[in-house]
C-alpha cells in the first residue's frame, strides 16, 4: 500500500514537472526568433552595414565639431535614391560661453532653395546678427532637408537637447502631402500617425534596412531609370489629386497638428525657445496645378460650363464671364481654375480684395499640394500660442510688401520658394523676434539699422544661378513651360557660364568660388573679389585662411576698419605674428595706438627677428601726447608732435589728418606747412 503511494507521488511529481518544461520550452520557442534577429542584427552592426541615423555625427575633417549627418536623409525616403542630404555645418562639442547656438527646422524654403547657402534665410540671419553682435559668435545649424515633412521635423527635434540650443526655428508646412512620409506621397507608410512613427523609427534598425534593400533590388532598372528622369517634385508625388476637405486632405492635416503639437511640447519640456513662422506662397502668380469638381458625378456637364467661361474670359469679354464662373462657383463645385480667373478680373479691375480672396481659394482648391492649405497656418498660430512659442507672421510681412498686399512674383520665384529680397523679409522677421524674445541678453553694438540682403556676401552668381534653376525645374511636371530661347549672338558673362556649370551639377558650389575669386583677382577687382571670400568665411567659419584673406581684401580697399575686424577674427583663431603685424598697422591707421600697443608687445614677446622696439618707443609717445592732448584739444604743439611721429612711422593719412587740425586752428603754423609739403614729396 505504502509502495503505491509513494509510486503516485512520483508520477505527479513527473507531471509537474513535464508542464513546467513545455513551459520553459515554450518560451524558448518565442524568445529564439527574436534573440536570432538580435544576433543577427548586432552582427550586420558590427560588419558595418547600413546606416547610422543620428542627426549629428563628429565632424570628419576637423574633430573637434559636430555637422549634419549626411546619411540622416535615407531614413525617412521608401525609396534611397529619392533621400536628399542637408549641409554641413560644423558646431563645437564644447559650447564656448560666448556662443549662441540656433537650430533650423524645415525643407527646402528653409534651405534657401533654389540659391542655399548664403542666399537662405538663415545665414542672412546669421550675418545680420553678426554686424549687430561682433563680441558675440554665433552657431546657427539648418537641419532642413528637401522633400521632409513633419514627421522629420519631429524626430529631429527629439535629438536637439543635448547639444544645447538657444533656439530653435522653424518654417515648415508645404510638404505635408508629398514630402517623404507625406500622406500623399509615393514614400509613404500609412496615414496613422503613430504607425509611421513606429515604421520610421523601426527603418534604425539594420535588419529592416536590409530587408529595404532587398525589396529595392527588385525593382524593374527600366522602372528606377524611368524615375530618375523625372525631378523630384514628379517622384515624390503619388497622389496627384487631393480635394479640399477629402479623407486624404484631412488626414494631412491632422498629421501636420499632431507633429507638430508633440515636436513643440517636447522642445517646451527642455525650455527651450521655439520660434515659428507662418508659411508664405505664390497666389496671384502661380495658376491652380491641378483642378477638378468636388462633385464627380455632375463633373463633365461643369467642365462644359467652365469651357465656356474660359473662353469669353481669354476672349477679353470679362463682365460676361464674371457672371459665368460666378454663376459656376454657386454650385460648390470647386474648380481651382475658375477661382483664378475670377481673382485675375478682379485685380483688372483694381477690386483688390475680391482678387485676394479669390486668389486665396484657388489656391485653397488646387488640387496637387504643393502650396500649404490655410489650414497649415492656423495650426502654426494656433500651436504656437498654446504651447508659449513666438510666431513670426512671414505671411503677414510679405502681404505688406506686395503689391495691393497680394504676394506675387515680386517675391516668389514659382510656386512657394522666395527670391533673395523675400528670404530677406523672413530673416529680418526672426531676427526682430529674436531681439524682442531676449534670447541675446545685451543689446546690439554694431552694425543693426536699415539691414537688406544687398549687404549680403552676394554675386551675381547667386541671381543667375537662382534663375537657371527655376528655368530648369519649370520645363518638367508640373509647370511644363518652355524655356525661353537664348540669343546666339550675345556673349555670356563669365558669372553665367560659372552658374550655368553649377545649375547643371558639373562643378560643386566651393569651385565655382574658386573659379569666381582668381577671375575676379586676376583682374584685380577686389570689390568684387571680397563678397566671394565673406561667402566663403559663411560657409566655412573655421577656416582661418578664408578670414585672413578677406582681412587683405579689405585693406586694398582701404576699408580699414573692416580688415581690422577680419584680422581680430584671425587673431582668434590663430594668434600668430601676421595677425600681430597687421592688426598693430590697421589699429595706428585708425589712429588707435593705446590698443595697438597690446600687438607690439605680443610681437617683441615672440622676438620674430625684426626690431619692434623703436616702433613701440613711437606708440608710447604717441599714447602719452594723446593723453595730454585729452586735456587740452587746442594744443598746436601737441598736435604737431603727433603728426610728425606718425609721418616717421609712415602713417600719414592719420599725419595729414592732424595737420589739417593744426591749420584750421592755426593756419600760418610753419611747422605744420613745413610737414604738409614734406608729405606731398613722399
Amino acid at each position: 500500500m505504502g509502495q503505491k503511494e509513494n509510486t503516485g507521488l512520483i508520477e505527479n511529481s513527473d507531471k509537474k514537472l513535464s508542464r513546467g518544461r513545455r513551459l520553459i520550452f515554450s518560451m524558448i520557442s518565442i524568445l529564439l526568433p527574436f534573440f536570432l534577429l538580435f544576433i543577427v542584427e548586432i552582427l550586420l552592426r558590427i560588419s558595418g552595414f547600413g546606416y547610422d541615423f543620428s542627426l549629428f555625427v563628429e565632424n570628419a575633417e576637423n574633430k573637434q565639431f559636430y555637422s549634419m549627418n549626411q546619411k540622416v536623409g535615407i531614413k525617412y525616403f521608401t525609396i534611397e535614391d529619392n533621400a536628399t542630404t542637408g549641409n554641413i555645418e560644423l558646431f563645437r562639442k564644447q559650447k564656448a560661453d560666448n556662443t549662441v547656438r540656433i537650430f533650423i527646422l524645415g525643407a527646402s524654403t528653409a534651405l534657401g532653395w533654389p540659391y542655399n547657402h548664403n542666399g537662405s534665410f538663415h545665414r542672412m540671419l546669421q550675418y545680420r546678427l553678426q554686424l549687430a553682435f561682433p563680441n558675440k559668435d554665433f552657431e546657427i545649424i539648418n537641419t532642413s532637408l528637401t522633400a521632409v515633412c513633419s514627421y522629420t521635423l519631429y524626430d529631429f527635434a527629439k535629438q536637439l537637447k543635448p547639444y544645447q540650443p538657444d533656439a530653435v526655428l522653424i518654417y515648415a508646412g508645404h510638404n505635408e502631402y508629398y514630402g517623404a512620409l507625406g500622406v500623399g506621397s509615393s514614400s509613404k507608410l500609412g496615414s496613422n500617425v503613430a504607425f509611421v512613427r513606429l515604421l520610421m523609427n523601426l527603418r534604425e534598425l539594420r535588419i529592416v534596412q536590409a530587408f529595404s534593400r532587398l525589396i529595392n533590388s527588385f525593382r524593374s532598372k527600366e522602372s528606377v531609370s524611368l524615375n530618375r528622369n523625372e525631378n523630384l517634385m514628379r517622384r515624390m508625388t503619388e497622389e496627384s489629386k487631393i480635394a479640399f476637405k477629402s479623407v486624404i486632405y484631412e488626414a494631412g492635416i491632422e498629421q501636420y497638428q499632431r507633429n507638430l503639437s508633440d515636436l513643440l511640447t517636447c522642445l517646451r519640456k527642455e525650455n527651450i525657445p521655439i520660434f515659428i513662422s507662418t508659411l508664405v506662397s505664390n497666389e496671384r502668380d502661380q495658376r491652380p496645378m491641378e483642378s477638378g469638381f468636388l462633385n464627380e458625378k455632375d463633373s463633365a456637364q461643369l467642365y462644359k460650363l467652365f469651357l465656356k467661361a474660359e473662353s469669353e474670359y481669354k476672349s477679353g469679354d470679362l463682365d460676361v464671364a464674371t457672371i459665368s464662373l460666378e454663376e459656376l462657383n454657386k454650385k460648390d463645385c470647386g474648380y481651382a481654375m475658375s477661382y483664378y480667373y475670377l481673382g485675375q478680373i478682379a485685380y483688372k479691375k483694381n477690386d483688390f480684395l475680391k482678387a485676394k480672396k479669390y486668389f486665396f481659394l484657388a489656391k485653397e482648391y488646387d488640387m496637387l499640394r504643393f502650396r500649404a492649405p490655410e489650414a497649415i497656418n492656423k495650426i502654426i498660430l494656433d500651436e504656437s500660442k498654446s504651447k508659449g512659442c513666438t510666431l513670426v507672421d512671414s505671411k503677414k510681412a510679405f502681404e505688406n510688401y506686395s503689391p495691393n498686399s497680394i504676394v506675387d512674383s515680386t517675391l516668389i520665384l514659382e510656386h512657394l520658394h522666395p527670391n533673395l529680397k523675400g528670404y530677406s523679409i523672413i530673416a529680418d522677421m526672426f531676427y526682430k523676434a529674436i531681439l524682442e524674445n531676449g534670447i541675446i541678453s545685451e543689446k546690439p553694438e554694431g552694425r543693426d539699422s536699415s539691414f537688406s540682403w544687398q549687404q549680403m556676401p552676394l554675386t551675381n552668381f547667386d541671381t543667375i544661378y537662382g534663375k537657371i534653376s527655376i528655368l530648369l525645374l519649370k520645363e518638367k511636371w508640373p509647370f511644363y513651360e518652355k524655356m525661353p530661347a537664348e540669343d546666339p549672338k550675345r556673349i555670356k558673362s563669365y558669372e553665367e557660364e560659372i552658374a550655368g556649370s553649377f545649375a547643371v551639377q558639373q562643378i560643386k558650389w566651393a569651385e565655382a568660388m574658386n573659379m569666381l575669386y582668381s577671375n575676379f583677382i586676376n583682374k584685380k577687382e577686389y570689390e568684387h573679389a571680397l563678397p566671394i571670400m565673406k561667402g566663403l568665411i559663411l560657409e566655412y567659419p573655421t577656416n582661418y585662411n578664408f578670414i585672413f584673406e578677406a582681412g587683405k581684401l579689405s585693406e586694398n580697399l582701404n576699408l580699414t576698419e573692416t580688415a581690422m575686424n577680419y584680422f581680430q577674427q584671425a587673431f582668434k583663431s590663430n594668434p600668430d605674428e601676421n595677425n600681430a603685424k597687421k592688426l598693430m598697422i590697421n589699429l595706428l591707421k585708425l589712429d588707435k595706438p593705446l590698443e595697438a600697443m597690446k600687438y607690439i608687445d605680443f610681437l617683441m614677446k615672440k622676438n620674430s627677428g625684426t626690431d619692434f622696439k623703436p616702433m613701440k618707443n613711437a606708440v608710447e609717445q604717441l599714447i602719452i601726447l594723446q593723453k595730454e592732448l585729452a586735456i587740452n584739444l587746442s594744443d598746436v604743439q601737441l598736435l604737431n608732435q603727433i603728426a610728425l611721429i606718425y609721418a616717421q612711422i609712415g602713417n600719414f593719412q592719420i599725419a595729414e589728418k592732424y595737420i589739417n587740425q593744426i591749420l584750421e586752428i592755426s593756419p600760418l603754423n610753419a611747422e605744420a606747412i613745413k610737414l604738409k609739403e614734406d608729405l606731398r614729396k613722399r
